[in-house]
């Protein structure tokens, strides 16, 4: 008897379910059941690669921690430049001048050019809303946009640079990441703390059932499939999102967190034969 691994019975069941749904393409559409089949089968072989196998010896599986509250130091704001017009010449031009306005204003607050982005332009048409219609509707108008990306490597200049883009009738969608200029540091700081927590933590569970750890078999921030479902995760700062519909958050926060999680298996020592 064949006993079948977790991912191999899901990756089972998905190949049933969708050799059901290609039974209903046209013969038209060969190539296109061909294309799926592969990709189920990449899909199954993939995971089944990925998977972790359970050791066969003794083992102790943890994950470390660290984390730390610091206050930012540095910020990225993200905003878009929108304007709709009957006429897309005019909602360009609304917005080639807004977006020239906010250059000005931002190197007038000594924010570099190399730390200001602006993506490229685009444009929309605006079609009326008929859900009975067929085919292309009536185009009321354009909607023309452009999004920046600000870095601020003073954070002091945050407040008053957010509330001329909140001022703004036609600058939405603004989001603020605060963030730290060192966090390299600060990360590699982190991962020390959580490999010391989770042998810690290793050296007290093997203590509790009158053992001790014997040596590092694994170590990642991933996963090991199989022992656990939890996935490595990493705060990139506190994130304040806003729009123009109000609810505005001006404050600097005073502490952002940063965490750091690694995954470690352990070897226990075994006793000796007697």
């Amino acid at each position: 008897m064949t006993t079948l691994s977790i991912e191999e019975l899901i990756a089972a069941r998905f190949c049933r379910q969708a050799a059901v749904y290609i039974n209903y393409l046209t013969p038209q559409k060969k190539m296109v059941r061909y294309i799926l089949v592969s990709l189920m089968l990449a899909l199954s072989l993939g995971i089944n690669a990925h998977a972790f196998e359970i050791p066969s010896f003794p083992f102790v599986y943890v994950k470390g921690e660290a984390e730390k509250k610091i206050p930012p130091d540095i910020a990225t704001i993200s905003f878009k430049v929108q304007q709709y017009d009957e006429s897309a010449e005019k909602a360009l031009d609304t917005v080639q001048k807004r977006c020239a306005e906010l250059v000005v204003f931002l190197t007038e607050q000594q924010i570099s050019k190399d730390d200001i982005v602006a993506y490229e332009i685009g444009k929309l048409p605006v079609r009326e809303k008929n859900d009975k219609a067929f085919g292309d509707l009536n185009i009321l108008g354009y909607e023309v946009t452009r999004s920046f990306s600000v870095k601020l490597k003073d954070i002091s200049r945050y407040e008053q640079i957010a509330r001329k883009l909140f001022s703004l009738k036609n600058v939405i969608y603004i989001k603020t990441i605060f963030d730290r200029s060192d966090r390299e540091k600060i990360e590699a700081d982190l991962i020390a703390e959580a490999s010391s927590n989770a042998k810690m933590q290793a050296e007290l569970m093997a203590s509790g059932f009158g053992t001790d750890i014997k040596s590092v078999f694994a170590i990642s921030h991933e996963d090991f499939r199989r022992l656990s479902d939890t996935e490595f995760s990493i705060s990139s700062g506190e994130i304040i999102n806003v729009n123009q519909e109000g609810g505005e958050s001006l404050f600097i926060p005073s502490l952002i967190t940063l965490q750091k999680d690694i995954k470690v298996i352990f070897k226990l020592k075994t006793a000796p034969a007697k």
